[in-house]
């Protein structure tokens, strides 16, 4: 049925939301957090929870009315995440949320979603142009070339054996 688009305002910062019937629905995080304080209207309690949740409570604490500008690429992300987890939606949509993070904030971002799946049961959309990312989220995979469909599946079967022309040149990197 229809999802209907609205906003979300949390931690001083308003995300685009879809919704269907009561709640928040999706949650989409992008690429660039933007410039706000950490923390503006939410409780104390929550915004610890979901801070501690996205594995950011510690690095801080001490700092909760800061601008966000003074924190790493990563702990940007990792706010992003707290801000969506606070609110508890059904769906997480991620698209190319650490294609600018260095080697170690990627894993730290990869490691954190495969948590928050497990341990809250969200479904995570992860959209990644990289084939091995693809395979360390795991999971189910769809490759879309344009738009269109091509081959979905289990991530290890998808990249790792190809059906398509397609796929293979997603696998080899040479499909972009």
């Amino acid at each position: 049925e229809g999802w209907e688009p609205g906003e979300f305002t949390a931690a001083g910062m308003t995300f685009p939301t879809y919704r269907r019937g009561r709640g928040p629905g999706v949650v989409v995080i992008h690429e660039v957090p933007g410039i706000t304080p950490l923390v503006t209207r939410f409780a104390d309690e929550v915004v610890e929870r979901s801070l501690r949740g996205a594995a950011l409570w510690d690095e801080v604490k001490d700092r909760l009315n800061e601008s966000a500008l003074g924190m790493s690429g990563g702990q940007q992300q990792r706010l992003c995440i707290a801000r969506v987890v606070a609110v508890q939606p059904e769906v997480i949509l991620m698209d190319e949320s650490t294609s600018a993070l260095d080697p170690t904030a990627t894993e730290a971002i990869e490691k954190l979603i495969k948590e928050i799946v497990k341990d809250q049961k969200y479904t995570v959309i992860f959209i990644t142009h990289n084939p091995e990312q693809a395979l360390r989220m795991g999971g189910q995979s769809l490759l879309l070339v344009k738009g269109k469909l091509i081959e979905s599946g289990e991530s290890a079967q998808l990249i790792n054996s190809p059906q398509t022309e397609m796929g293979q040149l997603y696998k080899d990197k040479k499909l972009g």
